[in-house]
């Protein structure tokens, strides 16, 4: 409860005053001197602290009070008059309550004239100052706050007289005295409740006075303060959770040690600073805050190698990923494309997950460092490709596989996987590596499911698996082959609706029979001739050839004669083909009687 909304009661023969409980003889003023009240503090009476301001007012007017009594009283009255002014300012704004403010400073310089040295003078002397703030005297206030610290300086108000001496002399840009005021604040312990606000302003002080290094000491301890929470096993960053005026507070003072630090060596003495400190589990953000001041300025290397330094000093601290990822957007906007590069080689090198800054934890832990890291692995496979096709450098188709390789390890069930397995395979078949690239189209085609380039995959495979196979011979070269038909029957099987599918059908049946696999030959080519929507007739001619000539082969002459009819039908050839075609009608009509005899005589 405060001084306001209490009042006097003094108790004298059961009437609330002394002169006014007892109309009878006795009550005199002799006796009430021979009988001292007795003053104790109750709940403020109904009419509130201005009758209670009354009451004190009468009873100083007594003659002959005892001097404690006085005393106290007087400081009371000064201490409403005090409560007053400041409710009538809070209400009404500046110059509100200023007569109860004039009058709260007569009594308290009244209490110090007659009661010098007496305890509580100091309390007295830092209520008169904010009474002589109050009537707008800060000089006045001032010289009182002086006078506290001075001849009170174990007060327990002696640590709040010097923040607000500091205040004071602050305003006045006085900033050498602001500096020691605030420097007795923080001596007086971190328990203070202006321990950390006199942090602050000492911070301010010693660079308003050209004290760099010095005032990066203070501004460290607040934000080791204001920062307690962060740990350097969190990979949050360190002013999310913090609130908006807490958060603003907090980057000021990071610029404002930014500002120092750029006054003097810049990256090397926040080294130096977190050096004499030790492990600062928050460093990553004073790199940063420097970082994003020279970004404010334009100064967009000395912004990427502010961030940098951090990562060097501490590669593997949970939120360094995101300096190194503020490294790539500073060369970014300096437009340094090389340097770009650069970066986002570093950040692959140091946060691939294969690398030790994993170690204990899932990758889902950290969306944010994987989709940097899935970015940064995509440009670079990306200007890799790119440099290859307009160079054709060996190095350039190398660099670019490895980025897409190890994009395809750290992320196969991506959704991009399979396009960049595509691109993979493209480069790879650009570069004159058929067989890997054969490899890798399949493995696009085939290994994740449904997908847009899936089919365009698959048959880029078999174009690729033809090229290498020129550079083959003897059994390798079969065996390849036979890989190869393989992957035909595969690829129309999977995708029968591509543009190519009869094509190839047509191809594997032809090749089959070549190699004189005629029940495989002509169940493939049965397939072509009934195809729906049916092949261009040119393969419907070969695949009917294959079957005809198929079927004879394997004694089968009724369905030979059919097919080789059909052919007649189709029409086309050369003159030999013609005559070979009826050479081969006649045969199987020939061998369907001679095995019909053959029945007979059985």
């Amino acid at each position: 409860m405060t001084l306001a909304a209490l009042s006097l009661s003094i108790a004298v023969a059961g009437g609330l005053w002394p002169f006014s409980g007892d109309s009878g003889a006795d009550a005199t003023i002799g006796s009430l001197r021979r009988e001292p009240p007795q003053l104790e503090l109750r709940d403020a009476v109904p009419d509130g602290s201005a009758r209670a301001r009354d009451e004190y007012q009468q009873f100083l007017a007594l003659p002959g009070t005892p001097g404690d009594m006085r005393a106290e009283s007087m400081r009371r009255l000064a201490d409403l008059h005090l409560a007053a002014g400041e409710d009538a300012e809070v209400a009404s704004g500046a110059g509100g309550g200023k007569d109860d403010f004039v009058r709260a400073i007569a009594l308290y310089h009244q209490y110090l004239d007659e009661f010098p040295g007496r305890d509580g003078a100091d309390t007295v002397l830092y209520s008169l100052s904010r009474a002589q703030e109050g009537v707008g005297d800060p000089a006045a206030a001032l010289a009182t706050l002086d006078r506290l610290v001075r001849d009170y300086p174990r007060s327990a108000v002696a640590a709040e007289a010097e923040f607000r001496r500091g205040e004071r002399l602050f305003v006045l840009r006085d900033y050498s005295a602001a500096e020691r005021a605030y420097t007795a604040v923080i001596a007086a312990g971190d328990a203070g409740a202006f321990y950390e606000q006199a942090l602050y302003k000492l911070g301010w002080s010693q660079f308003k006075l050209g004290m760099y290094e010095e005032c990066m000491e203070p501004f460290l301890a607040l934000l080791g303060r204001r920062l307690s929470g962060v740990t350097e096993q969190s990979d949050q960053q360190a002013l999310d959770d913090l609130g908006k005026a807490e958060r603003e507070l907090v980057e000021d003072t990071l610029r404002a040690m930014s500002l120092s630090a750029s006054q003097l060596d810049g990256m090397a003495s926040i080294d130096a600073l977190l050096d004499r400190h030790g492990r600062v589990p928050f460093a990553d953000v004073i790199y940063g805050g420097l970082g994003d001041l020279y970004l404010s300025q334009e100064r967009y290397g000395d912004a990427a190698g502010a961030y940098q330094r951090f990562v060097a000093r501490e590669p593997t601290h949970p939120r360094a990923p995101y300096l190194q990822a503020r490294v790539i957007a500073a060369y970014a906007a300096g437009k340094f494309p090389g340097k770009v590069l650069e970066a986002k080689a570093r950040y692959v090198e140091l946060y691939g997950l294969d690398s030790t800054y994993w170690t204990g934890i899932a990758p889902a832990a950290r969306p944010l460092v994987v989709q940097h890291l899935k970015e940064s692995l995509a440009d670079l496979a990306s200007y890799d490709h790119q440099r290859a096709q307009q160079t054709r450098a060996p190095e350039a188709y190398q660099k670019a596989a490895g980025w897409y390789r190890r994009y395809l390890a750290y992320f196969p069930d991506d959704p991009e996987s399979p396009r960049r397995n595509f691109l993979l395979a493209e480069l790879l078949f650009e570069a004159g590596d058929f067989d890997a690239a054969t490899a890798e189209y399949q493995r696009t085609a085939y290994g994740y499911g449904n997908h847009p380039q899936a089919a365009e995959a698959g048959y880029a495979g078999l174009l690729a698996a033809r090229e290498r196979e020129k550079a083959l011979d003897g059994a390798t070269a079969a065996a390849w082959h036979q890989a190869y038909i393989d992957s035909q029957l595969k690829f129309v099987a999977t995708f029968p609706e591509h543009p190519q599918a009869a094509a190839v059908q047509t191809s594997a049946a032809e090749d089959l029979y070549k190699r004189g696999d005629l029940p495989r030959a002509v169940a493939v080519a049965g397939e072509v001739v009934t195809r729906t929507p049916p092949a261009e007739p040119q393969l419907e001619r070969v695949a009917w050839t294959v079957l005809a000539h198929g079927q004879f082969d394997l004694g089968r002459y009724a369905d030979a004669e059919r097919a080789y009819l059909r052919l007649r039908q189709i029409g086309g050839g050369d003159a030999a083909e013609r005559a070979q075609i009826e050479e081969r009608i006649a045969a199987s009509v020939y061998k369907q009687a001679e095995a019909a005899l053959a029945r007979a005589r059985l």
